[in-house]
């Protein structure tokens, strides 16, 4: 198997356990990420890991090779904060000033010192950690220091200014050279457990091995999961495309179209239709002249929402209708009290509740 195609699969799985899915947002994740991941190699592949200076930190390796040693000393900091004692300017006690050579020629003369000496702190702290990470050999690639070493401001500078304490240095003189040469022996690995080996990838399409329904979770009963295909619960995921008789035929046609009912249900859902259709309670909230929302969320302060199966509002006043396809139960009364105070809450004074059981006769409780 290509390590890279692993690698970009591993990246996917990782991407997909948050909150975004689609490929557009993989494509955005993966422009801002790109540059910071890396192939894993696993421990005792013979092989080069390349690593910043503040990852190496607390490992070992028996070859280190420091490349492009000419780092320079920087301020930790761009801006200082300092007390001020102007009486010139009252009222002011503190101020934000660039951190520049400038302040040598201040009051705040001490105070860029000290930042002067944290940053040397720093150059000197990043060249003791790369330079305490070989077990055997040490290679540094740097470059000529500048003409005027006499402050050590870079690691070239650094290098430069040991050799010529050391009496070594020579201007024409390119390698240098300590310790004696021997050869590296590896140390025995403790025996683990074998590594898992890919050797090829299944690429089949999943889509000839895993067939998914659509439309499938609105016939789902979490109440009663064994009852998931009941036929009542497909007559309350129609009931909430419906919002009035005319709006019948068109439903059945789509939920026969995308497999939510069999043309053997057609006619039983159509009576059991019929019959909430032209209830004397119910009938009259599923005309034309009235106003429908199924299904609406209401939204808490506190971020829970609530979804009712159906609110009528008719010339001020609401009717809330709660459908239930299992065996009746008191939460189904408190889920309606529940409702009504929301509506209350919301301005609304004449509320009527219904409970409609989608048994094979169905059973209206008004409450």
């Amino acid at each position: 198997t290509d390590p890279y195609l692993q690698f970009i699969l591993d990246a996917v799985l990782k991407f997909m356990t948050g909150d975004q899915h689609s490929a557009s947002e993989f494509l955005d994740w993966w422009e801002d990420q790109k540059s910071k991941l890396s192939v894993v190699v696993p421990e005792g592949i013979d092989a080069v890991r390349i690593m910043t200076i503040h990852k190496s930190k607390g490992l070992q390796f028996p070859v280190v090779i420091f490349p492009f040693a000419t780092e320079t000393k920087r301020l930790t900091r761009d801006h200082l904060w300092v007390d001020l004692h102007d009486q010139h300017i009252p009222g002011m006690r503190t101020a934000l000033l660039n951190t520049e050579k400038a302040m040598e020629n201040t009051v705040f003369k001490e105070l860029y010192t000290e930042e002067e000496h944290k940053s040397m702190l720093d150059l000197i702290n990043l060249l003791y950690v790369v330079m305490t990470r070989p077990e055997d050999r040490l290679y540094i690639l740097t470059s000529t220091p500048p003409k005027k070493s006499d402050e050590l401001k870079s690691l070239p500078a650094f290098f430069a200014g040991f050799l010529e304490v050391e009496g070594l240095w020579d201007p024409g003189k390119l390698t240098y050279e300590f310790g004696s040469e021997t050869p590296h022996s590896p140390k025995i690995p403790v025996p683990t457990e074998e590594p898992l080996v890919l050797h090829r990838f299944i690429s089949n399409d999943w889509r000839n091995k895993l067939k998914i329904r659509s439309r499938a979770p609105e016939m789902w009963d979490m109440e009663e999961p064994l009852s998931n295909i009941h036929f009542g619960n497909r007559v309350h995921a129609l009931l909430a495309k419906i919002n009035n008789i005319a709006g019948v035929q068109p439903a059945l046609t789509d939920a026969l179209t995308y497999g939510l009912i069999s043309a053997e249900d057609v006619d039983p859902v159509k009576k059991m239709l019929n019959e909430i259709f032209h209830h004397p309670d119910l009938g009259p909230l599923y005309s034309d002249k009235v106003t429908v929302k199924t299904e609406p969320d209401i939204l808490l302060p506190d971020g829970h929402v609530f979804r009712p199966d159906r609110i009528v509002f008719d010339q001020g006043c609401i009717a809330v209708i709660e459908y239930k396809t299992g065996k009746k139960d008191e939460k189904h009364l408190r889920q309606l009290e529940n409702y009504e105070n929301l509506l209350r809450e919301m301005g609304y004074q004449q509320i009527r509740k219904f409970l409609v059981y989608l048994h094979e006769n169905i059973e209206v409780l008004q409450v």
